[in-house]
């Protein structure tokens, strides 16, 4: 089954806070979830939101469905406590609803099998920031 995958932990192993499906004739053919998390930003521990398991059945893509399902995410977030919503992506359509390149440096901790491994700090080579209160995402491109 097309969808089988996103009944597991997926997106950094840990289960979103919420998800949408597009059904179109009694089938699941879209998925979206989010992630609520707090991330230390510079000296500031920042609430921030994150785009997972973005997916569109082959057979559907090129209808706007993806679209559809990001600008209702983005609506969805900015109702939370949310100061960002966050993915890893170059789609345009992520740039089409407002999110820019973020050039920070991140630090990813391997959590394979639910056990701490190897912790290393990398530039961010395809994050993405959406400023959801008029502030100003730190290392955004001019």
């Amino acid at each position: 089954m097309f969808f089988n995958r996103l009944w597991r932990r997926t997106y950094f192993r840990q289960r979103p806070h919420f998800k949408l499906f597009w059904r179109e004739g009694g089938q699941i053919i879209g998925h979206m979830a989010v992630m609520m998390r707090a991330i230390r930003l510079g000296g500031a521990l920042v609430d921030v939101a994150s785009l997972a398991d973005v997916t569109t059945d082959p057979d559907h893509r090129g209808k706007g469905i993806a679209a559809d399902m990001l600008h209702a995410r983005i609506a969805q977030v900015r109702r939370t406590r949310a100061d960002y919503f966050l993915l890893f992506g170059t789609a345009a359509v992520y740039a089409a609803h407002g999110f820019a390149p973020a050039l920070n440096v991140i630090t990813d901790t391997d959590l394979r099998g639910a056990v701490t491994g190897a912790v290393k700090m990398e530039k961010a080579k395809e994050l993405r920031a959406l400023p959801l209160r008029g502030q100003v995402w730190p290392l955004m491109p001019p």
